[in-house]
């Protein structure tokens, strides 16, 4: 073990309140100091980390408690294989969604027409998934083959489980043409409120506009206002979309 500076010794003891003695016969016994459990235990009992001594601040046993009481179940489908370090992809998708009293808006990177995507291993392969059918996985289980996650609310970026339904793609045809969001022959785009996929209307993009001017509200707070993501928010603002208002 390399020799402790004086000034960390006094300093460890300040913080712990006890004598530098005592605090310099816990090192020669090559003890060290739990934060959690606040007691001295051997450098055997803690793991390697990025504390004092090249180890853990907390020992083993409060590791293993802690890591028991803060666990999330990752569905048996989305789990990596052993020994390969990857984050809880769970934890991923909620560190992108933000609910409100209707959808849960995706927060995250969205496609070009508004869908969540998210980056995570299925099989240990790295896959782009749509996030609204991640959301049916964690909370329904796998989707079956050939079969699509389609939206009742018709609002690209939710992930709410209640507002999504199993379809096949002649179901996601039918569904689009019932609410006027797809013709069969001679279409064109289009634009503003005659769009079927519109979640807003002239006098809400007027409003979204005129609110941010006025009383400088953040892109996500007129996000939860309206109930569409921030992303949609900053391309009203900056003209990329409602450019005919």
């Amino acid at each position: 073990m390399a020799q402790t500076k004086e000034g960390a010794i006094k300093a460890g003891a300040k913080r712990l309140g006890v004598s530098i003695e005592e605090y310099k016969l816990h090192i020669k016994k090559k003890e060290k100091w739990c934060t959690t459990c606040k007691s001295w235990n051997k450098y055997s009992f803690f793991a390697k980390g990025l504390g004092s001594y090249g180890l853990a601040s907390q020992c083993k046993k409060c590791q293993s408690e802690y890591g028991k009481r803060h666990h999330i179940p990752i569905p048996k489908h989305l789990r990596k294989k052993p020994g390969v370090p990857r984050k809880n992809q769970v934890d991923k998708f909620w560190e992108n969604v933000t609910k409100t009293n209707g959808c849960w808006l995706w927060e995250g990177h969205t496609s070009h027409n508004g869908y969540g995507r998210l980056h995570i291993y299925i099989n240990d392969k790295r896959k782009i998934v749509p996030a609204h059918r991640l959301s049916w996985e964690i909370h329904n289980g796998p989707v079956p083959k050939g079969i699509l996650v389609l939206h009742k609310c018709d609002n690209p970026p939710c992930v709410n489980p209640d507002h999504l339904f199993l379809g096949t793609n002649k179901d996601n045809t039918q569904d689009s043409l019932m609410k006027g969001r797809a013709c069969l022959t001679n279409c064109k785009p289009q634009k503003g409120e005659k769009n079927g996929s519109a979640i807003l209307n002239e006098n809400m993009v007027e409003s979204v506009r005129y609110q941010r001017k006025n009383y400088n509200y953040t892109f996500k707070e007129l996000a939860g206002l309206f109930n569409i993501s921030p992303s949609q928010i900053a391309n009203i603002i900056h003209g990329r979309s409602w450019r005919n208002i």
